[in-house]
């Protein structure tokens, strides 16, 4: 591994089982410091105007204040920012070197914003919805099938786990392999709850994962737009070459998230380790968790450029997004080695 770095009172799963009141010291979250901000509470009078907002400077993704001049807006990066107001107060300057780590999180953040969960204890600052939930305990209690190193159920990761849930027997064979796995371990079944309620740990933090890979299918969905396009626009000169620019720029990245999404779901896979090693699978998650997130934050507004964009006919707007696309690529992902690309 190179990177590291509730239950509700009647489980829908067995996976969802809450945490014995013995539940060892290792696997709670540690509470935050005491007298730790939990917001953006700043003092000084710069912070006080109307309509202040800290964003990232989107040409150099450099952090700063973005402030607002009457019909446009001034942009301080936070360096020019504190030697503009020496009068800034050390607690001031100390928010300002969290604001900059927590935009790595969020789009911007207002004075008086709470500071992100992945600054103050690591949990993520964002909502997963229920089949996310649901596809992260699938794929744990597919890693509980194939302990014995069998392929992983692919019904239970991609539909995952409660339409299993209703077939026949299914429950039984659950719980006979979480027997299974504590025998296999050394340990016995009265500890079977402890376990379950490890499991479901993981597969909460991984529902997060399942999340970012939706977000992640939109952007391999304009590599596939973009495949079409180039059959549209081929042979048109000028504007096939830039699209076949654009393919090859946007490959990179693409391969680097799913490389990214096969790390972590290795670790999910490992069942044992899982068991054994609960926290260090629970931080190396939260890292993939949070790389990711970065990583496709920055998409966000050319998803919905793409979102419902005809790619089977030509079109002014669709050449323009394919200009406006290639600048993006080429602005956050230049080119650095030679790439080909079968046209």
């Amino acid at each position: 591994m190179t990177d590291t770095t509730p239950p509700p009172a009647e489980a829908p799963a067995p996976l969802a089982a809450g945490p014995p009141a013995d539940a060892p010291a290792a696997d709670l979250v540690a509470p935050k410091q005491g007298g730790q901000p939990t917001h953006f509470v700043f003092e000084h009078k710069i912070f006080k105007l109307p309509d202040v907002r800290f964003v990232r400077e989107p040409d150099r993704l450099e952090a700063g204040l973005s402030i607002e001049l009457g019909e446009h807006r001034a942009f301080l990066s936070t360096s020019i920012l504190v030697k503009m107001f020496p009068d800034m107060g050390e607690a001031d300057k100390k928010l300002i070197g969290t604001v900059v780590r927590s935009l790595a999180y969020v789009g911007e953040i207002h004075p008086g914003d709470s500071i992100p969960s992945e600054i103050l204890d690591g949990s993520a600052s964002w909502k997963v919805d229920p089949i996310h939930k649901d596809r992260a305990r699938g794929r744990i209690v597919a890693a509980l099938f194939a302990q014995d190193g069998g392929d992983l159920d692919e019904a239970l990761i991609k539909g995952g786990l409660a339409p299993k849930l209703s077939e026949p027997g299914f429950k039984e064979k659950l719980d006979s392999e979480h027997k299974r796995l504590l025998a296999s371990m050394g340990l016995p079944e009265d500890q079977g709850n402890e376990y379950k309620a490890r499991f479901e740990k993981v597969a909460r933090e991984f529902a997060y994962i399942e999340a970012l890979r939706d977000r992640y299918g939109h952007v391999s969905g304009i590599v596939d737009k973009l495949a079409k396009t180039a059959k549209t626009y081929r042979n048109s000169g000028a504007l096939s070459e830039e699209i076949y620019r654009v393919r090859i720029l946007i490959k990179k990245p693409v391969e680097e998230y799913h490389s990214l999404f096969q790390n972590v779901d290795g670790q999910a896979a490992e069942i044992r380790s899982i068991a054994r090693k609960t926290q260090d699978i629970v931080d190396f998650i939260r890292a993939t968790r949070d790389k990711l997130h970065m990583k496709l934050l920055i998409w966000d507004s050319v998803v919905a450029s793409w979102k419902d964009e005809n790619v089977e006919g030509r079109s002014r707007r669709l050449e323009s997004l394919i200009k406006n696309t290639y600048r993006f690529v080429a602005h956050y992902f230049p080119a650095d080695e030679e790439w080909t690309l079968n046209r």
